[in-house]
């Protein structure tokens, strides 16, 4: 093969030639393009189409139906079910308590109490003549009847003054020791020991209630009450003034002052 042969160069010099080659080129590329669209459009134009598939038959199986229930069952179904038999409750045996037995008591027997006999009046004196007699005894008679009602008038005046005076007393003295209670204290130290304790005094006073003198006559085992005793009477005086029936001119008494914690007495 020659030099000239190989080349390539040498075949396309031609201007001629390069033209009709690339008129060639775009005639095979038309055609080309041309057959395509031929065989798309006849392709789409001869496309088969298949039978449609025939439709299958499904046989359901029929529902089940409902059983029927009898009425019978229907009444036994609603009725409620029996209550349970209910617990026979235990009988509670009731003790009766034996009432106790009354205690009789038996009557103490009177014993009859003797008076003492009346004394018999003496006898008048006898007289020595019939109208001297008369006249005595009527004189005698008079005399001894004046005379009973004097004893018995005297008697009971002298009764009825020494209650009256003794009851005088009494409430007096009863005024005196509420008057020395509330004047009371209680000593500091023997309420915090705790202590207790009773003295017994001895005092005077005059007709307005003025003391006119003070002692201890019976101590307590604690000192502090002695003298809170004493202090208690130099603070009350003067006492209540003693009532008539209470006679002298300077009274004496004698009055006990207790110390007791509350609660205690």
């Amino acid at each position: 093969m020659s030099a000239v042969a190989l080349n390539p160069a040498h075949l396309f010099d031609d201007r001629g030639d390069t033209k009709r080659w690339r008129r060639s080129l775009s005639a095979v590329a038309a055609a080309h393009g041309v057959a395509l669209v031929i065989a798309a459009s006849w392709s789409g134009a001869h496309l088969v189409r298949l039978p449609e598939p025939p439709p299958i038959a499904i046989d359901l199986a029929p529902l089940p139906i409902a059983q029927e229930i009898a009425p019978s069952a229907q009444a036994s179904a609603a009725a409620p079910a029996p209550a349970p038999a209910a617990k026979p409750v235990p009988q509670q045996t009731v003790v009766q308590k034996s009432e106790p037995t009354p205690i009789i008591e038996t009557p103490r027997p009177i014993v009859p109490v003797s008076l003492p006999a009346a004394r018999p009046s003496p006898a008048p004196a006898a007289a020595p003549s019939a109208a001297a007699g008369t006249g005595s005894s009527q004189a005698g008679t008079t005399g001894t009847a004046s005379g009973a009602a004097t004893g018995a008038s005297t008697g009971s005046s002298a009764g009825e003054s020494a209650r009256g005076g003794g009851n005088a007393a009494a409430v007096w003295r009863g005024r005196v020791l509420a008057h020395l209670d509330r004047h009371k204290r209680y000593p500091q130290a023997a309420k915090l020991m705790k202590r207790e304790g009773r003295v017994q005094i001895s005092l005077t006073l005059d007709r307005r209630g003025k003391v006119l003198s003070v002692e201890v006559n019976r101590g307590a085992s604690f000192k502090p009450f002695d003298t809170e005793a004493l202090d208690t009477v130099r603070r009350a005086d003067p006492l209540p003034p003693p009532p008539p029936e209470v006679a002298g001119d300077t009274i004496p008494m004698q009055v006990p002052i207790g110390f007791y914690l509350p609660g205690t007495k």
